[in-house]
């Protein structure tokens, strides 16, 4: 898009995105847990709204206008690489130190990061360094190879699958090679993802090989000769030698962290197959006979009793532990994670032994072969009825261990994924998590498509991708303080099996997120340190923050709202049309819309009203043109995802911002980082006021003049 003297006249919206203006059923049901197969363990949304976030028309107003916004693949609104620190791996090998990602330098390290997953991990020489230049622009330091494994993907890792052992293509291997090359001079590390989608074959040997599950779902953790390929497989993988960095995976620095089995849990996926099974169940007896004191159980899949959680929990811990010890013997020494499929408490003593502990979920997943569509506000959860994204992951995290939130998002076409990424940078820094990796598959690199391809294809997304630039602020500079109230959740052994297994909810988790630090402690003694009855404040306990001090991080359920309030970074979430009656220190937000995001963040780090330079985001809604959808039962289906290019909903609102300086020049900035012509502005007492969000772009730019031309 360029700019011209005169804001772009709108774009008329197609039929088809008017259509889609179904009022979605309210009692749809909201499904707390669910899986997501090849992408997520935990899932959860639901519910319906209005299919697109098309406030004014909602409010009885007028339609509001859209606008063409594309994102370029060459350059970016703002590059922000110089938040990275090139090359990646200067620092040595990462270690753990005080519940720390620390390097061997000392230096502390967190990561903002992305996730690829399948053929995107394997761009074609040319596109590598495309694909890395883009990341860097972005402020992503991590990126999350995942499904390195999946042979249904083009291209993949392995040779032609009549080929026994485990055989690399040479091809595909490279072009590996060469992107980690590429990520590496540019300061962005890598998670190389553990099993995932591997898929057996014939010559491997395995009874009934073609039945058992992609990513040996199940089996791996109980199988001897499963687990013996997949020892191949590592040792294979870890041993090979970059011929770009002269470096075995093993010993490159750059590469900092590594999980077992990604979305790899019995209790989800029991081993139901012959002669399999006859081997689980022996060693169910076997469990059995060594705890004397137990009475006999029969081998029932189908009731969860205690034990069985138990059992289970058991052999995966087993499983967890050995491959752990596999990969120190062949010399891979950077942190390893279990399974990131936490579906609840009982799952956590399975991750104790890991070196940190992941966890993802979906906000408004994909149901029903991913055909239907949920489309809720996460900032509408109400703590004291229902648990939201942050819920669970903060319910996932061990006492003294690192976390990192390994996938999360809200997938497209959802009205609301905009809620999330800001939201996220902010939460992650207030529960001191050490990483956030963003769920962004990208099947092939198109720079030519600049439409929204996918439910997790964000990367053309003005509504996700778009809000990257600010959230990889908030996460970088970290101007969101660890919150101070510890809240140690004591879990019993004898709560840790249940017939209900325990979720959020029931741990207060709900409401505790909000307010403080969480980590869960196993073993605890029942009483005082009870599930219950956590260790903190009784301020907080009394789930509300009894404090003097302004909270830099706040979410109101009842408004809709959720602000973010530090000196470098103001933010307002959700209901806008709320938002007038409390605001960040520095900002106020008058507007008629129902839904949006606007983000104030200081370039030149100063506190915002001494600040020089500064980078603001409106945004409330994208979508492909010609986008059409149906309702089905409270929810929605996808009856055409549309083309581009990807439009931008307008987000009607007026700006006032606290400073102390002048001679400023106010600006939009298209997806590629070009400024347009100059746009009005009044100040009067201390206060910069605008109007934004009409002007074809999500993005402003708002800097002083040098004194000299001031």
């Amino acid at each position: 898009m360029t700019h011209e003297q005169d804001s772009p006249k709108p774009l008329k919206i197609d039929a088809g995105i008017k259509g889609m203006r179904h009022a979605l059923s309210a009692k749809a049901e909201f499904s707390l847990m669910a899986v997501l197969l090849f992408t997520l363990p935990v899932t959860i949304g639901g519910g319906g709204m209005l299919l697109l976030a098309d406030s004014l028309w909602a409010a009885g107003g007028e339609a509001p206008a859209w606008h063409p916004f594309s994102l370029s693949w060459n350059d970016a609104p703002l590059n922000l690489s110089f938040l990275l620190d090139a090359p990646a791996g200067k620092h040595g090998f990462l270690g753990i130190k005080n519940q720390r990602f620390v390097f061997e330098d000392g230096k502390e390290a967190r990561f903002w990061g992305v996730t690829l997953s399948g053929s995107a991990c394997f761009p074609a020489p040319e596109q590598a360094p495309v694909i890395a230049d883009r990341l860097a622009r972005f402020g992503v330091n991590l990126v999350r190879l995942h499904q390195l494994d999946a042979d249904w993907a083009e291209p993949n890792l392995f040779a032609a699958p009549d080929q026994p052992g485990v055989f690399f293509n040479p091809e595909t291997l490279d072009r590996l090679d060469y992107f980690l090359f590429q990520l590496e001079n540019r300061g962005i590390y890598v998670w190389l993802g553990g099993l995932a989608s591997r898929r057996l074959k014939e010559s491997d040997g395995i009874p009934a090989w073609q039945y058992i599950p992609l990513g040996l779902k199940g089996y791996i953790y109980f199988v001897p000769e499963i687990q013996n390929l997949h020892r191949q497989y590592l040792q294979a993988l870890w041993s090979h030698r970059n011929r770009y960095t002269g470096l075995e995976y093993r010993d490159s620095p750059a590469i900092v962290l590594t999980d077992l089995f990604y979305d790899n849990n019995l209790h989800i996926d029991p081993p139901r197959l012959q002669p399999f099974a006859g081997l689980f169940e022996n060693l169910w007896r076997d469990w059995q006979a060594a705890r004397k004191e137990m009475p006999p159980i029969p081998f029932d899949y189908g009731s969860p009793t205690p034990e069985m959680q138990q059992f289970m929990a058991d052999v995966m811990g087993r499983a967890n532990v050995a491959f752990h010890n596999f990969l120190r013997s062949i010399s891979v020494k950077i942190p390893l994670a279990g399974t990131g499929a936490v579906t609840a408490l009982r799952d956590l003593p399975i991750l104790e032994p890991m070196d940190f502990i992941q966890a993802g979920g979906l906000w408004n997943p994909p149901r029903l072969g991913r055909k239907i569509y949920s489309n809720r506000r996460m900032v509408d959860t109400d703590p004291d009825r229902e648990a939201n994204l942050f819920h669970w992951l903060a319910f996932s995290r061990l006492e003294k261990k690192p976390f990192v939130a390994s996938m999360w998002g809200c997938p497209w076409p959802s009205a609301y994924r905009a809620e999330l990424p800001l939201w996220m940078a902010a939460m992650a820094a207030w529960q001191d998590w050490q990483g956030c990796v963003l769920t962004s598959s990208l099947s092939t690199l198109e720079p030519e498509n600049t439409a929204i391809t996918g439910p997790l294809e964000n990367w053309n997304d003005p509504a996700v991708w778009g809000l990257m630039p600010a959230a990889a602020l908030l996460f970088h500079r970290k101007p969101v303080e660890p919150a101070r109230p510890l809240a140690v959740m004591g879990v019993p052994d004898s709560l840790l099996f249940s017939e209900a297994p325990l979720t959020p909810a029931e741990c207060r988790t709900t409401r505790l997120a909000d307010q403080a630090r969480i980590t869960v402690r196993l073993r605890a003694r029942p009483g005082r340190s009870s599930i219950l009855s956590p260790t903190q404040p009784e301020s907080v306990q009394n789930g509300r923050e009894k404090t003097k001090t302004r909270r830099e991080l706040r979410h109101d359920p009842r408004r809709g709202l959720v602000w973010v309030d530090t000196k470098q970074a103001q933010a307002v979430i959700g209901r806008l049309r709320e938002a007038a009656n409390e605001e960040p220190a520095f900002l106020n937000v008058q507007s008629d819309v129902d839904f949006g995001v606007v983000c104030v963040n200081s370039l030149d780090g100063l506190p915002i009203p001494q600040s020089r330079d500064l980078w603001i985001t409106v945004i409330s809604e994208a979508q492909n043109q010609d986008f059409r959808s149906m309702p089905v039962d409270g929810d929605f289906q996808i009856e055409s995802p549309g083309q581009a290019p990807v439009l931008i909903q307008d987000t009607p609102v007026r700006l006032f911002l606290e400073t102390r300086q002048t001679g400023w020049i106010l600006r939009t900035v298209d997806g590629a980082g070009r400024e347009g012509a100059p746009l009005p502005y009044q100040i009067e007492n201390n206060r910069l006021s605008f109007q934004a969000g009409i002007h074809g772009s999500i993005y402003y730019r708002l800097s002083c003049q040098p004194a000299s031309e001031a």
